[in-house]
Parts: structure tokens; C-alpha cells; sequence
């Protein structure tokens, strides 16, 4: 009867253990296996990506591609006024990215700015969603604008008379 005992209670054991470590895979894979980085960039004119959405506990970096000195600002998110900023990059300068990251456990939608440009400002969204937020998504380049093929001389100039075609040279319709 004691070994029928000692049988029941070693089956309830490893029961208990199986369906602990089952729920425990299941709960630490929701909150906190498969964190990824991600890295925003900031210019001389805004944040690439703007708005961005990743998942709680993600770690959000950014990247200066800039030509400035840039220091991202996330401000504390409680009411209380004068607190000190919840993130400070500290200066960046062109081509540094940020040491460590900035994490945040709770759902929550974080505005953040420069530093140096308070009203250059963007936007972390930290939820259970889907991720809009691709790391490393490139800062656009501007296109160069296209010139006349002809020697410098401006296309409506072509053959008409009163156009400057060459230095000190030009001529008035009659």
C-alpha cells in the first residue's frame, strides 16, 4: 500500500513537472524568445522609419546617417513634470549608432525626437502585432536632377534669338 502511494505521488510529480515546463515554453515563447533589433535611422531632416511598429521587448537602436551630430530624446511617459528623459542617446555623430537600445515590456506608443530639433519627431509603437519596422530600412536617396544634354544652354534657348549662348555675348530681337 506505502509503494502504491509513493507511485501516485512520483506520477503526480512528473505530471505537474511536464505540464509546467509545457506552459512555461509556451509563455516564455510569447514574451520573450525571438527579441529582435531593430534600427532606425535618423537624418538631418527625420527619423526612417517615422512610425514604427516592433514587438514588446524588441530593441529599438538608431543610426545617424546624417551629416550632424543627432541625440535621440525618448521623454519620461508619466505625468509628472521636469523628469529626466526615459532614453538619451547622448550626441551622435554622423555614421554612430546608438551602444545600447531601448526596450519596453508594456504595450505602449512612444514618441520620441531630437534633441537638437524638438519638432523633428517620430513614433514607437510596442504591442503584439504585426511589425512594421524593417531593420536596417535605408534612408532614401535624393535623385540628382536631370540636365540638358546640349552644352549648358537652357533647352527653350535653342535657336531663339534674345538667349545668352556663350559668356558676354547675347543679342535683343529687333
Amino acid at each position: 500500500m506505502k509503494d502504491h502511494w509513493f507511485r501516485s505521488l512520483g506520477a503526480a510529480a512528473a505530471a505537474g513537472i511536464v505540464a509546467l515546463g509545457v506552459w512555461a515554453l509556451f509563455v516564455g515563447s510569447a514574451a520573450g524568445v525571438g527579441e529582435q533589433t531593430f534600427v532606425i535611422e535618423i537624418n538631418d531632416t527625420g527619423f526612417n522609419p517615422a512610425y514604427c511598429t516592433v514587438h514588446r521587448n524588441d530593441v529599438i537602436r538608431w543610426k545617424n546617417v546624417g551629416t550632424k551630430t543627432h541625440q535621440v530624446i525618448v521623454p519620461e511617459q508619466s505625468a509628472a513634470l521636469n523628469q529626466p528623459p526615459k532614453y538619451d542617446s547622448g550626441p551622435l555623430a554622423p555614421g554612430e549608432t546608438t551602444a545600447g537600445g531601448l526596450s519596453w515590456a508594456a504595450r505602449s506608443k512612444v514618441e520620441y525626437y531630437e534633441a537638437n530639433n524638438p519638432n523633428m519627431k517620430a513614433i514607437l509603437d510596442f504591442g503584439d502585432g504585426a511589425v512594421n519596422c524593417a531593420p536596417g530600412l535605408p534612408t532614401p536617396t535624393p535623385r540628382p536632377t536631370q540636365t540638358s544634354l546640349t552644352t549648358g544652354i537652357p533647352p527653350r534657348c535653342i535657336g531663339a534669338m534674345g538667349c545668352a549662348v556663350a559668356p558676354a555675348i547675347a543679342r535683343d530681337p529687333d
